[in-house]
This record gives C-alpha cells, sequence and structure tokens, in this order.
C-alpha cells in the first residue's frame, strides 16, 4: 500500500460513523466540525489544535471556522 491508498483510507476511517475527531463536544466526521480559533463557543464543534494540526485537519477535510459558516454550521440550528 503506497503514501496515497494510506491517506485515503485513513480520511475514510475519520468520516465513517460518528466521526473519529474528537472534538469540544464529542466525535465528529471531519465535515460537522470547525478546525481553527473556537469562536463559535459551545456552539459548534472544533477539532483539537496542537503543532501540525493544520495539515491534519486539511487532509481530512475538516473546514476552517468563518463567519460565512455560522448558519449552517452551528449545532443549534
Amino acid at each position: 500500500m503506497d503514501a496515497a491508498q494510506v491517506t485515503a483510507t485513513v480520511v475514510r476511517a475519520f468520516g465513517q460513523g460518528r466521526g473519529l475527531v474528537l472534538t469540544s463536544l464529542g466525535r465528529r466526521r471531519p465535515g460537522d466540525c470547525f478546525r481553527g480559533l473556537p469562536f463559535f463557543g459551545r456552539w459548534a464543534a472544533f477539532a483539537p489544535s496542537f503543532k501540525g494540526s493544520d495539515a491534519l485537519w486539511e487532509t481530512l477535510g475538516v473546514p476552517e471556522a468563518g463567519v460565512w459558516r455560522t448558519r449552517s454550521g452551528l449545532s443549534g440550528t
């Protein structure tokens, strides 16, 4: 298995079931949480931030938080 196949397998695994991203609001799939500064507080799930995390979350498809995402991305809507 080459690096691209391993990456694809890991990306698929993170998106199955409830997801494997441990966020501020529990486990989520990459498309169901945000990366970056958790300025939505308890209203949205955020992936943890650590050195090198932006590259990981980008590869997994976790979107950056932003004002343009508030309407569709907040858990209370």
